[in-house]
C-alpha cells in the first residue's frame, strides 16, 4: 500500500535571512537521504544528483556522517574516494561538502554540523541548486531538520560529575557491560530516550547528555520541544522552517542480506587499508576510544588490537621472535563485524521514531534498488500534493521490525568470518599478520613503540 504523509510543508515563498547570505534566497526544497550503514545511501545520492542535473535543476551534496568529516578516515567510513568525488564534480557539476574538514584529533558536535550544514544549504540554494544531505548520524539530522535545541552551556561542575559517574560505571572489567552500565546512568537520571538512541560506546555524547540532565533536570527532548514552541511549533525549531525538507530513510527489505553485505564489506575494509588508517591515527598520538574519530566502529577495535600487539611485543623475549596472535586478530575482526551490524540496528531504531522521514525500501538487487529509490524520491520532490503548510509527518508504525521469518533467519546468526572461509584464507590471513608485525616492530609505529 502506498504510504502518504499526514501533511506536507508548504512550498510558499518565505524569505530566508541568514548571516552572510542574500535576503533574496527563497525558501527552497532540501532533500535528506538517511539510512543504516551499508544500505546504499551514496549510490542513491549520486543517481539522484545526476537526475537533478539532467533536469537542469542542479545539485550539491552535504555529508551528514560523523566519521566522514575527518581527514584520513576513508576506508572505515565508506567515504566516496576523493578522486571519485572530484571526477563527479567535474563531470556533473556536483561537489561534496563537509567531508575531510577536520583532523582526527578534533571534536565535531551536532551543533557544529547544524551551523555549518545550514550555512552550506543556504549557499547552495542561493546558487539555484538543490541540496542533497546524505548520512546516517541521527542526532545531526534531527537538529538539522527540526532545529537545534537551546541546551545550556557546558559547566565544569556538572561536566566533571557526569564524567566521574561514567568512569565509575565503566570500571567493571567486562567491555560489554561497561556501556550498558554507563547508559543506564542516563536512563536513571531521567533521559531513557537518549540513552536508547545513542550509538553504542559513544561516551562523548553520553557524557554531554548526562551533564545536561544533571544541570537542568530535563532530558534532551524537553529542550528541543521548548525551542520548537518558541520558534513557532513542532518541527520548526531554530532555522528549520527556512527550508522545505523532503526526508527519506532507506531501509533494507531483507535484514539478513544487509548483515551479510556488511560482513563482506568489513573484510573488504580490512584488506583495503582500514588497519593502515588505524596505524596513522596511533602515529598521530591518538589512542582508541579517546575521541569521536577513534571511537568509530572499526577504528576503535583495530586500534585496540594494535596496541595490544605492541604491548605483547615489548613483553616478549627475544623480541625479534615475536609474532602477532592470529586468534586475537580473528576475534577483533569478528567484533568489528558484530559492532557494524549493531550500528545498523541502532540506526534503524533511531529513525523509526523520526516521523519526518518517509521510509523507502531497498531491494536485494542494488541496481534495481537504487533506481526505485530515486524514482520514489523524485516523485515526491516534484509533487505538490498536500501542500497545506504543516510539517511533513509519516506514520512509521511497524517499520523496521523483523518478521517472524526474519527472526528465524537471524536467530543465532553470528556473522561470517570470510578471512577463514575462503580457499586462500590462510594465505590472506598470513599476509595480514606479516603486515601487523611490520607495523608494530618497524619505524612506522611511533605511538606505542
Amino acid at each position: 500500500m502506498e504510504r502518504r504523509p499526514c501533511s506536507c510543508y508548504s512550498t510558499g515563498r518565505d524569505r530566508t535571512i541568514a548571516e552572510g547570505v542574500s535576503d533574496g534566497v527563497e525558501r527552497g526544497k532540501v532533500i535528506v537521504v538517511a539510512g543504516p550503514t551499508g544500505v546504499g545511501k551514496t549510490a542513491v545520492s549520486l543517481a539522484l544528483a545526476k537526475r537533478l542535473v539532467d533536469q537542469a535543476k542542479g545539485a550539491e551534496v552535504i555529508s551528514a556522517d560523523s566519521v566522514q568529516v575527518y581527514q584520513g578516515l576513508d576506508v572505515g567510513s565508506r567515504k566516496l574516494p576523493e578522486v571519485e568525488r572530484h571526477e563527479f564534480a567535474s563531470l556533473h557539476g556536483v561537489p561534496h561538502h563537509l567531508i575531510d574538514v577536520l583532523t582526527p584529533g578534533a571534536q565535531y558536535t551536532a551543533g557544529d554540523f547544524h551551523a555549518q550544514a545550514r550555512r552550506k544549504t543556504l549557499e547552495i540554494l542561493a546558487r539555484g541548486k538543490t541540496p542533497i544531505v546524505v548520512g546516517g548520524t541521527g542526532f545531526w539530522l534531527r537538529w538539522y531538520v527540526q532545529g537545534r535545541p537551546t541546551t545550556p552551556r557546558s559547566e565544569k561542575r556538572s561536566r566533571e560529575e557526569a564524567r566521574r559517574m561514567i568512569e565509575e560505571a565503566r570500571d567493571c572489567g567486562d567491555e560489554e557491560r561497561q556501556w550498558e552500565r554507563a547508559a543506564a546512568l542516563l536512563t536513571d537520571a531521567g533521559d531513557p530516550e537518549t540513552a536508547e538512541r545513542l550509538n553504542r560506546n559513544d561516551y562523548f555524547r553520553l557524557e554531554r547528555a548526562l551533564e545536561i540532565v544533571l544541570s537542568t533536570g530535563k532530558p534532551m527532548k524537553a529542550h528541543l520541544l521548548e525551542n520548537q514552541k518558541r520558534e513557532g511549533g513542532e518541527g520548526k525549531g531554530r532555522g528549520a522552517s527556512d527550508f522545505d525538507f523532503r526526508c527519506f530513510f532507506l531501509y533494507p527489505k531483507s535484514r539478513l542480506e544487509l548483515y551479510q553485505r556488511l560482513d563482506e564489506s568489513c573484510e573488504e575494509m580490512v584488506l583495503g587499508g582500514l588497519m593502515r588508517e588505524c596505524v596513522e591515527l596511533l602515529n598521530l598520538g591518538l589512542m582508541p576510544a579517546t575521541s569521536t574519530s577513534t571511537n568509530a566502529v572499526g577504528y576503535r577495535q583495530f586500534m585496540e588490537y594494535l596496541v595490544r600487539c605492541s604491548e605483547e611485543e615489548r613483553r616478549h623475549h627475544p623480541r625479534e621472535d615475536w609474532t602477532p596472535s592470529s586468534e586475537d586478530f580473528l576475534e577483533t575482526f569478528s567484533d568489528f563485524q558484530k559492532q557494524t551490524r549493531r550500528l545498523a540496528q541502532d540506526q534503524l531504531t533511531w529513525f523509526r521514531n523520526e516521523t519526518g522521514f518517509e521510509w523507502v525500501p531497498m531491494e536485494s538487487d542494488e541496481e534495481e534498488a537504487v533506481a526505485k529509490a530515486v524514482e520514489t524520491i523524485w516523485s515526491d520532490f516534484t509533487s505538490t500534493d498536500g501542500d497545506d503548510g504543516g510539517p511533513r509527518q509519516w506514520d512509521n508504525t511497524g517499520m523496521g521490525y523483523l518478521s517472524r521469518d526474519e527472526e528465524k533467519e537471524l536467530k543465532g546468526y553470528k556473522g561470517r568470518c570470510l578471512l577463514t572461509g575462503r580457499d586462500q584464507g590462510d594465505q590472506v590471513r598470513g599476509t595480514v599478520m606479516d603486515q601487523v608485525k611490520t607495523w608494530v616492530t618497524g619505524n612506522e609505529w611511533k605511538q606505542v613503540n
